[in-house]
């Protein structure tokens, strides 16, 4: 029933997840990002080479490319009401299950999107955090922010932001699956099983990309923040 909906989203996230916002943010500042620092275009290393304020910029920029496709989306299975309309802020608003699908699997094909990006043959993506926190802003704006405080005492305490994100998307599962279980907003809705796998990957990919640090945490020589 529902599979036409969660192909329509992971493939249109797919898409937009894949624009590189990091790397064309720093080419128009005359930087290649691929060749510098850990050569990734997330904003983390957009702030070695340019500065908190861009990186807030990039991170602020990957949110709204998830955002995007989901209100296409909800717009398009929603009839092409107009955005006004109390049928469509009830669609979106009061999010029926089939717009949690569509936020979910959009948000899930845009992480893919961002890591694996089709524009440059899959190579030379970022780690997904930020494509995470527009997917969990659009379903749930008291949630993303929950899991962004984890992030950020995490990464304040530790002075790892890797540490904050990887803790952040842990939290992410655990907490959506214990929510889940017992029907707590905002998983208030039944055929939870629709929506947690999709969480699910969305948490394993972003914690696999990270894997590199990982390993650099259990060594000890991963890069602390000031």
């Amino acid at each position: 029933m529902f599979e036409k909906l969660i192909i329509q989203s992971l493939i249109l996230g797919y898409l937009f997840g894949s624009i590189p916002t990091g790397y064309l943010y720093a080419k128009a500042k005359k930087i290649n990002i691929l060749e510098f620092g850990s050569k990734n275009p997330g904003s983390t290393n957009i702030g070695r080479a340019l500065g908190k304020k861009s990186s807030h910029i990039v991170f602020v920029l990957d949110i709204i490319k998830i955002i995007i496709p989901i209100l296409i989306l909800i717009i398009y299975n929603s009839h092409f009401l107009i955005i006004l309309d109390i049928s469509f802020l009830k669609f979106f608003l009061n999010k029926t299950l089939e717009s949690k699908l569509i936020i979910i699997y959009t948000g899930l094909g845009g992480v893919v999107g961002h890591c694996f990006p089709i524009y440059s043959k899959f190579k030379n993506g970022g780690k997904g955090i930020s494509c995470t926190m527009g997917c969990i802003l659009c379903f749930n704006p008291i949630y993303a922010i929950l899991l962004f405080l984890i992030y950020k005492i995490v990464s304040k305490t530790a002075k790892y932001v890797s540490l904050g994100s990887i803790i952040a998307e842990v939290s992410l599962f655990l907490s959506s699956v214990i929510l889940s279980i017992f029907y707590i907003y905002p998983f208030n809705f039944h055929k939870n099983y629709l929506v947690i796998p999709g969480i699910f990957l969305i948490s394993l990919i972003c914690i696999l990309r990270h894997k590199e640090n990982i390993k650099r945490l259990i060594n000890g020589n991963e890069t602390k923040i000031e």
